[in-house]
């Protein structure tokens, strides 16, 4: 079973990934883990393929924003 810490480590990589920028394009919030986005980080969210949405979601990872 992995930690809140590790999920979000995992998701950030996959996010830096993708192009998004914690600070820029999200923020977290600690009480989900929760990626909030911002204007730019919903864009570039659209661009996400499918399989590493669902990734995110499989890490636990829920959105707002979207």
């Amino acid at each position: 079973m992995t930690t809140k810490q590790e999920q979000m480590t995992m998701a950030s990589r996959l996010l830096a990934a993708v192009g998004l920028n914690e600070g820029q394009e999200y923020i977290w919030s600690l009480q989900g883990p929760t990626v909030i986005l911002t204007v730019a980080g919903q864009a570039k969210m659209t661009k996400v393929k499918q399989s590493d949405f669902k990734t995110l979601t499989k890490l636990g990872i829920e959105f707002l924003g979207l």
